[in-house]
This record gives structure tokens, C-alpha cells and sequence, in this order.
């Protein structure tokens, strides 16, 4: 497979400590895995997908405290030449249109719980094309929380990843009008990490 990509981006400071950034891009992907129309159970290299996105992200103290970090991305992937006609127009396997991330955490700085952290933040995956040019996997939202401490150097941080324990697939392949092979999300788990700051 060759490819090719263009890219336009702009970042810049909204306001002290606040940084943003904007862009859009194109990857072309040539030479594609396709059916063999003279070998049906085999497949060549003719095919061509193509992505066009934007994406968006947000970072910094939007009070003293208190740090935002989010970004959203918009792609549009899909077949654009294949030995299939009706694939064509149809989204890549395995793309997802619409994601977005978020995650603010407090830093405490005064008093009996100074050097303590609290955070929390979501993410969010739109439908995931499951092939066939027609099946999608649900989308789906899941959540995140974090405690923390620091003293001096030292640090210790906690996190829990899908806090809800929601039950969600990551990616999958329609084999019928009716059945699915998927592969099932995390459920809910535990980070705990130390160490220090050099």
C-alpha cells in the first residue's frame, strides 16, 4: 500500500496559559486490498480509501487550579475505488466519524490537602463501520477518574478507566445480515503508579 497526506494546521494562545489548535487533513491510501474478481477467495492490490478530517484541542488552566484538556475529531473515511462497485462511497472498515476526548483535574495548593489532585473526564467514539459497506457497531461514551498526591519530588497517582463498568465493543467485522464478530471493551480498571520527579 503507498500513501500520501496533506495537512493544514493553526495553534496560537487564546488567553495566558490557555493554547489551542485547529486542522484539517487528507490521506490518500493507494493500492488497497481488493477481491480478485477472477479469484474471488483471493484479494489484490487496487483499491484506494480516502480520509478527510478536522480536528480541535483545547489546553491549559482555566483557573489557577484547575487544568481542561478536550479535543474533537471529525473523519470522513471511505472506499473510493474497489473491483466492488457498491463498496465504493461506503466507509473504511473499522472508521469512526465522530471522537472527542475531555479530562480536567484540580490541583489543591493551600491548606491540610495541599499537594493533593482530583480529576475526572470522558471519551466518547462514534459508530465503528463493521464492513460490508452497511454495518456499524454502536457508539459509545465512557468515563474516567483520577486522585493523586504530591509531596516535593514524590508523586502517587490513582486512576479508574470506565468508571460505569460499561459493556462496549472497540472494533468488529459484520459476517451476515444478522451476526457479528467483535472485539469487547475494557471493563472497568485500575491504574496506581508512583514516582518521582527528576
Amino acid at each position: 500500500m503507498v500513501g500520501y497526506n496533506k495537512e493544514l494546521g493553526i495553534k496560537g494562545q487564546l488567553f495566558d496559559g490557555f493554547n489551542a489548535s485547529a486542522s484539517v487533513y487528507r490521506i490518500v491510501k493507494n493500492n488497497a486490498l481488493t477481491t480478485d474478481p477472477e479469484h474471488p477467495d483471493f484479494q489484490i492490490q487496487a483499491g484506494q480509501l480516502v480520509s478527510d478530517g478536522v480536528e480541535f484541542d483545547i489546553s491549559g488552566n482555566i483557573l489557577p487550579n484547575l487544568n481542561l484538556f478536550a479535543n474533537y475529531a471529525y473523519t470522513n473515511a471511505r472506499i473510493t475505488k474497489d473491483n466492488n462497485p457498491l463498496l465504493v462511497g461506503s466507509r473504511n472498515y473499522g472508521a469512526v466519524n465522530h471522537t472527542a476526548n475531555i479530562f480536567a483535574r484540580y490541583n489543591f495548593t493551600e491548606g491540610a490537602i495541599k499537594g493533593f489532585s482530583l480529576g475526572a473526564g470522558g471519551q466518547y467514539r462514534g459508530q465503528i463501520s463493521g464492513g460490508f459497506g452497511s454495518g456499524y457497531l454502536p457508539n459509545y461514551t465512557l468515563f474516567e477518574a483520577s486522585a493523586g498526591y504530591t509531596y516535593k519530588k514524590m508523586f502517587i497517582n490513582l486512576n479508574v478507566y470506565n468508571l460505569f463498568n460499561k459493556n462496549y465493543a472497540t472494533s468488529g467485522y459484520q459476517i451476515s445480515d444478522v451476526d457479528w464478530m467483535y472485539t469487547a471493551g475494557e471493563p472497568i480498571n485500575y491504574r496506581l503508579s508512583f514516582g518521582f520527579n527528576f
